[in-house]
């Protein structure tokens, strides 16, 4: 799943740079989707070759989505008001 988002992350990244995150996401949607429905047929006898093309089409819509979810300025990781310096003022000096 790594090396698949590895690879794609230039592509996605000019194709969201140059038309905008909706065809990103009209990717990732149906690539996570199938990627998904393929692992649920999982079992003993499953080949590798169907596990890593399965995991690979989720890292490719995994990418694809982050990409264009990226455009839209949504940040992976939000603000925690209990976190560490969710008691802090932004204008006080913290080196006291």
């Amino acid at each position: 799943m790594g090396l698949i988002m590895l690879l794609m992350a230039p592509v996605s990244g000019s194709l969201v740079g140059a038309y905008g995150p909706r065809p990103s996401l009209f990717v990732a949607g149906p690539a996570l989707l199938v990627g998904t429905l393929s692992l649920f047929g999982l079992g003993p006898h499953t080949s590798y070759v169907h596990v890593l093309l399965s995991v690979m089409i989720v890292g490719l819509g995994l990418r694809f989505r982050e990409r264009a979810d990226h455009q839209h300025g949504d940040l992976r990781a939000p603000a925690v008001p209990g976190g560490g310096g969710g008691g802090l003022r932004l204008d006080q000096p913290t080196d006291r």
